[in-house]
């Protein structure tokens, strides 16, 4: 979505999956987005030691390279990739998808896209996902029965 609306020109189609234009639909999401942006400023001083910790899981991942460890499929090298990310990165990205709202431009979207809709996510419903295809003119729904991150 975001690239889309930024570099429009390099886009030449979208495919969305689990996703949702607005992260603060409820009163729940709202509170706890809030919370969570309120957390990271508060913490943002007491953040001094993540550069040493950081440095550290570069180097693991590096040593693991070089003697020819890797993931063996894309899931574990998903867990692999969200293992070595500081749970302040972590937070700070949840608190960046609480701002993400992107229904004022949705309709504008003219790149061939589809949205692939997981039925049984318990994190981003299936209503909403299928509401944000049907705000994207042209969009193509395909819905899969599968969790958020299944």
């Amino acid at each position: 979505q975001r690239v889309w609306r930024q570099h429009p020109e390099v886009v030449a189609g979208i495919v969305l999956c689990a996703t949702t234009d607005r992260f603060r639909s409820t009163v729940a999401e709202r509170v706890f987005h809030q919370g969570m942006e309120t957390t990271m400023l508060a913490a943002r001083g007491l953040s001094r030691s993540r550069t040493t910790a950081r440095a550290a899981r570069a180097a693991g991942r590096a040593t693991n390279r070089s003697l020819g460890i890797a993931p063996t499929d894309i899931h574990d090298w998903a867990v692999e990739e969200f293992r070595s990310t500081s749970p302040w990165a972590v937070a700070q990205a949840v608190a960046a998808l609480g701002r993400h709202h992107s229904r004022p431009w949705l309709g504008r979207i003219d790149a061939p896209t589809a949205v692939v809709v997981t039925l049984r996510d318990k994190v981003l419903p299936a209503s909403n996902q299928i509401a944000l295809a049907r705000r994207i003119p042209g969009a193509t729904i395909h819905a899969i029965d599968a969790g958020h991150a299944s």
